[in-house]
């Protein structure tokens, strides 16, 4: 039986090869990652099924956004390790590693942009189910002080805007954390300034607030959430700049947000420190002095006039 089932095979392999190039040619196979990523697109798909309830949908463009960060995080490493080793081999498809992560780019190119006109769309269809997300620009005053309390109280000691500056080594960005990068220009001369912001993982993403009259269910972000506090303090401070601050806060020395005010009362005292290191770093010169090897207090008394000015500055109502 073993001997007749291979004839059989050699005989129907001898027929195809002979007649057809398609035998040999790497096209008669479909690229394994590219395959992976059709897949995952079907997955999306499934989000944009009316026949779904409106949270199944959200939780089918979830579930696809958690495929890509393990299709980046296993195999779009491992043939970006190939590249660095300078390996050119060519996959069963036909294509070496830099090739296949051209394609690789242009189709998650696609698909995250889809992704994200997909959640649009869904906010609205939550909205229409009673779940609002809402912005920080929409939020009540009611939903503002109980949000600042809560701010206050439960997420900002965690926060730990990080810089990314000469003087440091790059910060460690923790895989499937949730991290803002921070691109900021200095408000005094517009000098470029880059951080990182990371989220603790057990602060939830979607903070919800008390229940609306309607009876909706009102969600609101973390980050919307951390960018409305610095404005009630400093009125005068440009809305832009508020929600810099907001994310991009701490003494830049050591990296950790509100060191010194972390461990008392959370209250305005708490925020003014971390707004005050803010500007001590984005808006004064202290940075270069540091650099030329001014001692850290010398350069603090040198641009604390400077400090100061900003501060009174954004006192005042604009």
């Amino acid at each position: 039986m073993e001997s007749a089932q291979a004839i059989v095979i050699t005989e129907q392999v001898a027929d195809v090869a002979p007649g057809s190039a398609m035998g040999t040619s790497p096209e008669r196979f479909i690229n394994r990652e590219l395959s992976w990523l059709h897949f995952n697109r079907r997955v999306l798909e499934e989000s944009v099924n009316p026949g779904h309830p409106a949270l199944e949908r959200v939780r089918f463009l979830s579930i696809s956004a958690n495929n890509l960060d393990e299709f980046f995080m296993v195999r779009v490493a491992g043939i970006k390790a190939q590249v660095r080793e300078g390996i050119a081999e060519r996959s069963p498809d036909g294509l070496t590693p830099a090739e296949q992560l051209v394609l690789i780019n242009e189709t998650v190119s696609t698909l995250a942009t889809d992704q994200q006109a997909i959640w649009r769309d869904l906010r609205g269809i939550l909205a229409e189910v009673g779940i609002v997300l809402v912005d920080g620009r929409d939020v009540s005053k009611t939903e503002r002080a109980w949000i600042e309390d809560h701010f206050l109280h439960n997420i900002f000691p965690l926060l730990t805007p990080l810089a990314i500056d000469p003087a440091h080594p790059f910060p460690f960005i923790p895989s499937l954390g949730f991290t803002v990068a921070l691109h900021l220009a200095r408000v005094s001369d517009g000098k470029p300034m880059n951080a990182l912001i990371r989220m603790p993982g057990k602060i939830d993403r979607f903070i919800r607030m008390p229940a609306a009259k309607d009876g909706a269910v009102r969600l609101i972000t973390l980050e919307q959430a951390t960018g409305l506090l610095i404005g009630r303090l400093f009125p005068g401070c440009p809305p832009q700049r508020a929600t810099a601050i907001s994310r991009h806060t701490g003494t830049r020395g050591s990296g950790r947000v509100g060191r010194s005010a972390a461990g008392r009362t959370l209250g305005p005292d708490a925020v003014t420190r971390a707004v005050i290191a803010s500007v001590r770093h984005e808006d004064t010169t202290y940075d270069e002095l540091l650099m030329a090897g001014l001692p850290r207090e010398q350069a603090r008394d040198r641009i604390r006039d400077d400090i100061d000015r900003v501060l009174e500055r954004w006192r005042r109502p604009a």
